[in-house]
């Protein structure tokens, strides 16, 4: 029988900006760590945390559970006025996010700073 290695856990680091926070996350994203994740967008969330960057450049996959946690965070920020973007999106990830016409729930910017000027274009 093969074995195969655990996908290194999930790390989250955040960091501070001009109003936003923004999640530099590393690891899956998948059935056995978007728990730890989304309690932590709903920490922030309850915080009053209202734009958030969700940096995904060290995540090599999402699946099916991951991809539903982004969309039902997005749904939960909405609803008080938050918004969630996604930089440094690996192009597998984002070739999904394509394929699956989730362009309306998942707004993928090239880098943090576009995400982040992103905010303040809609801002006011």
């Amino acid at each position: 029988m093969a074995t195969y290695p655990e996908p290194p856990a999930l790390e989250i680091q955040i960091e501070e900006h001009d109003g936003s926070t923004i999640l530099i996350i590393t690891g899956q994203i998948d059935l056995y760590s978007d728990q730890r994740l989304g309690a932590e967008l709903t920490r922030l969330l309850e915080e009053g945390r209202r734009q958030l960057v969700l940096d995904l450049q060290s995540v090599p996959f999402v699946d099916s559970a991951g991809f539903g946690l982004f969309i039902a965070m997005q749904k939960q920020y909405q609803q008080v006025g938050g918004r969630i973007h996604y930089a440094n999106v690996p192009r597998n990830v984002e070739s999904v996010v394509k394929l699956s016409r989730l362009q309306n729930f998942i707004r993928i910017f090239g880098t943090r700073a576009e995400a982040l000027s992103a905010f303040a274009q809609t801002d006011g």
